[in-house]
């Protein structure tokens, strides 16, 4: 069985002394042109990735653009607008119980109107 010892090595004096150039080697175990190649590769890639996403969003804005443009719009949007229309143009009850009905707007804007100029004249005399 093997014992680990917190002991610290021992180091001779002649391989404390080094040679000023060899003292950094072990700092020239960097690949600088490996590290160039990997940036530039990378930088291209980037800029690929940023023209690819302005095309696309390019081309779904185009197409959404021609969408409204065209005027195409949901059935169930449509047939909603449809309903909503056809209420305010027409007649009929909301609550008959307590008499209440729908006519449609622009009487009912012309009614308000009429009421509004009655009262101002009621007011004047």
């Amino acid at each position: 069985m093997a014992v680990a010892s917190l002991e610290p090595k021992t180091v001779s004096a002649r391989s404390q002394v080094q040679n000023p150039a060899s003292q950094f080697e072990r700092y020239d175990t960097i690949d600088t042109p490996r590290i160039v190649v990997v940036g530039f590769i990378s930088a291209i890639l980037t800029f690929v990735v940023i023209l690819a996403a302005q095309a696309i969003f390019f081309a779904s804005d185009n197409v959404e653009t021609q969408r409204k443009i065209t005027g195409e719009t949901p059935s169930s949007l449509a047939d909603g607008l449809t309903q909503q229309q056809n209420r305010l143009a027409g007649y009929g009850w909301v609550d008959p119980a307590k008499g209440v009905v729908n006519i449609p707007i622009s009487e009912a804007m012309r009614l308000v109107v009429e009421e509004q100029h009655k009262l101002k004249k009621a007011g004047t005399e």
